[in-house]
């Protein structure tokens, strides 16, 4: 691993310096060259490669277990349950915004998860239709907010219908998750 950083450090102080790659140890190590990097440089250059370094550790990181996959749907419940305000006060902006906000912003990767953990089961199919429709209820309702925030007049009634057909939509998943994984969750306290 600190090869492997000193490496891809030497490769990105190559690129971002004039300093060559075959001089950074006598740069970096010899007080008498005059080729010594700058605090500024170094740091930047440290930055830069460590970046490199840990971002496949980051998307490494992804949810595969189907016990916090359906925790993290559940939060997503609660979130979507507490943006009602949004849609009855017609602040279509806001709830665009919180939309795209954590944990409403992965609920894909999450519902994915659940559904191919789930798709060789008895309840494979419900798990997938049940999936569709809360996704297609949510771009519905992600597209007609974005309608109204471009000046087209929406009804009222029928907003909120959209959104409470999502809301059914992701209980109805939730449900047929929760029984195709044999959990069933407890409600997190905040």
């Amino acid at each position: 691993m600190a090869r492997s950083f000193t490496a891809i450090l030497a490769v990105v102080l190559a690129a971002t310096s004039s300093v060559s790659a075959f001089s950074i140890r006598s740069a970096s190590f010899s007080s008498s060259n005059k080729q010594v990097l700058s605090r500024r440089d170094w740091m930047n250059t440290a930055l830069v490669a460590g970046s490199v370094v840990l971002t496949p550790l980051a998307a490494n990181a992804d949810v595969s277990t189907t016990s916090s996959a359906l925790r993290s749907v559940k939060r997503s419940l609660k979130q979507l349950d507490s943006l009602e305000l949004y849609v009855t006060s017609d602040n279509y902006e806001e709830l665009k915004a919180a939309l795209r906000t954590a944990p409403l912003a992965d609920i894909r990767k999450n519902m994915s998860t659940l559904v191919r953990r789930g798709e060789d089961g008895p309840n494979g199919d419900a798990l997938a239709s049940a999936y569709n429709k809360f996704i297609q209820g949510l771009e519905g309702m992600d597209s007609t907010a974005g309608l109204a925030m471009r000046g087209r007049n929406i009804p009222a009634e029928e907003f909120y219908g959209k959104y409470k057909a999502t809301v059914a939509a992701l209980n109805d998943f939730l449900k047929v998750a929760e029984e195709s994984a044999g959990v069933t969750l407890v409600e997190e306290s905040s």
